[in-house]
């Protein structure tokens, strides 16, 4: 693990992030056809990244399962990010999560994977997402995208809170 630099300005928090692991891949294979549309990061986990519109009307849980467990993905599979690019310019972004094998409202490292993607692309520094939260967050290029730092700052809230009596907490 390394430390992640971290500053916090009210519910504000921007944390600086180290590059992918490497640069994006096409997957290769043949069913479902999307898999091949897609770009894929590794930003902490794989990210399945996919340019689409008409992104409210997505069934993601029709669509993305299949794509996430895409035999090119290899055998851990991927999470899947469907972005489209508002009139505003912000990049909205609906996130599958292997795993939780569900859509999450916020998966920060996929933001990151679809901001160095797009920066990439349209040769941007600096970048606003949109996920299903309905937050703005913002990614900055520290470097050259898609390989480099990033800076990605957004509203920090609580949302959550353990209870240490809980079952599954005993013996750890």
């Amino acid at each position: 693990w390394a430390d992640i630099p971290a500053v916090v300005e009210g519910s504000w928090v921007s944390l600086e992030l180290p590059p992918p692991q490497s640069g994006p891949q096409r997957p290769e294979g043949d069913e479902p056809e999307a898999v091949c549309d897609g770009l894929l990061m590794k930003i902490g986990v794989p990210h399945l990244v996919i340019e689409t519109t008409g992104l409210a009307d997505l069934d993601l849980a029709v669509v993305a399962p299949p794509l996430r467990r895409h035999a090119a993905l290899g055998p851990e599979g991927a999470n899947v990010d469907f972005y489209e690019i508002a009139a505003d310019g912000a990049l909205k972004v609906r996130t599958w999560e292997r795993g939780v094998e569900a859509e999450t409202l916020s998966c920060g490292s996929g933001m990151v994977a679809v901001a160095l993607l797009v920066m990439a692309a349209t040769e941007k520094k600096r970048v606003e997402l949109v996920p299903l939260s309905g937050d703005r967050l913002q990614v900055e290029a520290l470097g050259e995208p898609p390989v480099c730092a990033t800076r990605f700052t957004g509203p920090a809230r609580f949302v959550a809170e353990l209870d240490p009596s809980e079952e599954f907490l005993r013996g750890l």
